[in-house]
């Protein structure tokens, strides 16, 4: 499954701290139209302004060899007034502060790294370094969309290269950083504004959210501004006193068109006016009475905030604002009052890091600016000091196990997994709960922002089981429900059906003992063909789980019940000892499958259909990054392939051995299979004779024969 986002692709969302002044790559053209005379990269200083670059560098890295094809030493100059700095074609205009010959910045699979002064320096022909660096981004064009994975892993740990798409706009566009939240950017496609603000349009709400809210100072009221998208129907807006989780008041709202909207808020019956929390509900007023406890409904949007010495409890903002922080106050709420305008570019709701202390702009756009944060160094080595393999964009995050009916309730979890068995991004996964009676979203969280630890492990769960987000006790319901993993810029939910199924990454369904096992709905979008999982209860003394002990996405039948093991490898059976393979061995016999592979060309097999070959005969996601150290050649009717299958995990390892284990192996010739080292990072020698009959007509036949 290729990660693929449209007109907006991340693939560096940088862990970043906030400073007061710092350097980044803000934006990169390194593709236009015709002749590429207009290229250029894009530096900006946040901080005063004219500023000495002396000590920073700019190198330009090929995705092919992983090596330096450009570098800039950016001393002796400076930005301008406003920040900004441009390396790029004599052409373009604004005139460029250092000239680049015609079609310099290679279009992909490639990278652009900053350097600062203490960094090691890398010569034009060097190997891709971490030590200095500063920023980067890497990424390829959908021509080329594989490449860059091994400049990923040193210069972007943890995430995808992003793709430019060149047909997003018509005429030129370019590779833009915009503030999502908070301390998060992300790069997107936009037209290209050399030494100026990039092109960052606000997101639209596919239902309604908070825009703007303004309470106080002294007169204890405001409003809250609501911008409508396509929602019709009653909402209710909610303000909880924090310092008894109760409902304060409530304020009914409308929707009947697109548009921004203002709802009078009366902030007199707080108890403290330090801190508080907004939330926006579907649904009447009359299910929210004044004193009403703590609603575990998910909110639609919400906004809680709080200043150093008053903060709302964990239990409001596990349940309204998961994974997120209050925005705090930088000044008394009782002199300034709070007026925050919502300026982010992301998508996601739930998240007062959108917002920023603005001027007011009743019933028009946000008065916002582009804000900044600076990248933290970042290096090619996790805490636990393994260097991080290239990590192809088809291996993604799986659901690893679940735990939705504990003795307890208290320990609850839902456990994601990488096979990288790395530290990786969860930049645009989304985790959705789908109700198994009604077939509708009842839960959903963005993870943007989020990281695995250095094994690949995220938890999600109740405070009891330590998880990396906290949710309530009571969210994740017992069934007959679906748990699904998404990869999307948007709510997953945002697309209408009441099942998503755009961007489909995993999915669990599963079942109480006493309801449906067929579930027709949830398993016909998610899992044709399946029953749905039953976490049975009575299958342990203790609690028990629902594990993946194997490697099939999308497949229940990868699960098992187990005893719990959040963060650690899952408790699977063992599997039967299988005797070791013959020294001779000929895979002479696939099953029923067959695959046409073109070859106008009539060259000898490349790795790519060498790729297809073993990822059809063991379905474990097996790329041609994996097979660049097998020598492949047809011959006679044959298909040689020897060398060296990197599985980027033990499960992928065991996955592909089982499936060779498990062939009828007729036939006898020349052959090595070994297995070779431990941890997540395995190289599996291979030397395959396939015998397969060659037809050079519109494309290759590759199927079996029996041996002569």
């Amino acid at each position: 499954m290729r990660v693929e986002l449209s007109l907006v692709c991340v693939a560096l969302m940088c862990v970043f701290k906030q400073t007061s002044s710092c350097l980044m790559i803000s934006e990169v053209n390194c593709d236009n139209p015709k002749l590429d005379d207009q290229e250029f990269v894009e530096l900006y200083y946040e901080g005063t302004n004219p500023t000495s670059l002396d000590g920073y560098t700019l190198v330009f890295y090929n995705g092919n060899s992983d090596m330096a094809y450009r570098v800039i030493d950016l001393s002796g100059h400076h930005t301008d007034h406003r920040g900004f700095f441009i390396v790029g074609s004599s052409e373009l205009t604004p005139r460029p502060a250092i000239f680049l010959p015609l079609n310099s910045i290679q279009n992909g699979p490639d990278a652009i790294a900053l350097y600062g002064p203490n960094w090691a320096p890398v010569a034009e022909g060097g190997l891709v370094s971490g030590v200095g660096l500063l920023d980067a981004v890497v990424y390829t064009s959908r021509r080329s969309v594989d490449g860059a994975d091994g400049l990923a892993s040193v210069l972007t740990p943890g995430s995808v290269p992003y793709v430019e798409d060149e047909t997003a706009l018509e005429g030129d566009e370019s590779i833009q950083r915009c503030w999502q939240s908070e301390n998060l950017w992300s790069f997107y496609t936009g037209p290209p504004t050399p030494a100026w603000v990039n092109h960052c349009p606000p997101p639209t709400p596919a239902e309604v959210w908070i825009n703007e809210v303004n309470l106080g100072g002294s007169d204890q009221s405001g409003h809250v501004e609501l911008s409508v998208g396509m929602a019709t129907g009653s909402f209710s807006l909610v303000l909880y006193d924090v310092t008894t989780d109760l409902i304060s008041t409530s304020q009914a709202f409308i929707a009947k068109e697109p548009g921004i909207f203002a709802v009078p808020v009366k902030t007199t019956s707080l108890s403290g006016l330090q801190s508080a929390a907004l939330a926006l509900y579907k649904g009447p007023i009359s299910d929210f009475p004044k004193d009403g406890p703590l609603s575990h409904k998910q909110p639609i949007d919400a906004f809680v905030y709080g200043d150093s010495a008053h903060m709302p409890s964990d239990n409001l903002t596990e349940t309204l604002i998961p994974g997120r922080k209050p925005f705090i106050l930088t000044e008394s709420f009782l002199t300034a009052g709070l007026h925050v305008s919502r300026c982010g570019v992301a998508e996601w709701t739930r998240d007062p890091g959108l917002f920023v202390t603005r001027p007011r702009s009743p019933g028009k756009p946000n008065d916002c600016v582009w804000f900044q944060s600076c990248p933290l160094n970042m290096t090619s080595f996790t805490e636990s000091g393994r260097i991080q393999p290239p990590i192809h964009s088809d291996v993604d995050f799986l659901l690893n196990e679940i735990n939705t009916d504990s003795p307890g309730g208290a320990e609850d979890f839902i456990e994601l997994w990488h096979p990288s068995g790395f530290r990786m991004s969860l930049d645009f996964i989304w985790l959705v709960l789908i109700n198994g009676q009604t077939g509708k979203v009842y839960y959903e969280l963005e993870l943007n922002g989020s990281y695995t630890d250095d094994d690949g492990y995220f938890l999600i769960g109740s405070s009891k089981v330590g998880p990396d987000i906290r949710i309530s006790t009571d969210t994740i319901q017992n069934g007959p429900d679906a748990i699904v993993l998404y990869r999307s810029k948007s709510p997953p939910s945002k697309e209408g059906q009441n099942i998503p199924k755009s961007g489909l990454l995993d999915a669990v369904v599963y079942r109480t003992r006493w309801s449906d096992e067929k579930m027709s709905e949830l398993t016909e979008a998610l899992t044709p063909g399946q029953l749905p999982l039953l976490e049975d209860i009575s299958a342990l003394p203790a609690d028990e789980t629902l594990s993946r002990c194997g490697a099939q996405r999308l497949n229940l039948s990868a699960f098992r019940v187990t005893s719990p093991t959040p963060r650690k490898q899952n408790n699977c059976p063992s599997k039967p000892t299988i005797p070791p393979p013959p020294e001779g061995l000929v895979i002479n016999e696939w099953s029923k499958t067959s695959v046409v592979i073109a070859n106008d060309s009539h060259a000898d097999c490349a790795q790519e259909e060498f790729a297809v070959l073993l990822e059809l005969l063991c379905n474990c996601g097996i790329s041609s990054l994996r097979v660049k150290g097998v020598n492949v050649s047809c011959e006679a009717g044959r298909l040689y392939a020897q060398g060296s299958v990197l599985a980027v995990s033990d499960q992928q390892r065991e996955r592909i051995s089982e499936i060779l284990s498990d062939n009828k192996l007729l036939c006898s010739a020349e052959q090595e299979l070994q297995v070779h080292g431990a941890g997540s990072s395995v190289a599996l020698q291979v030397w395959l004779v396939l015998v397969v009959p060659l037809l050079f007509t519109l494309g290759v036949l590759l199927t079996t024969s029996p041996c002569s």
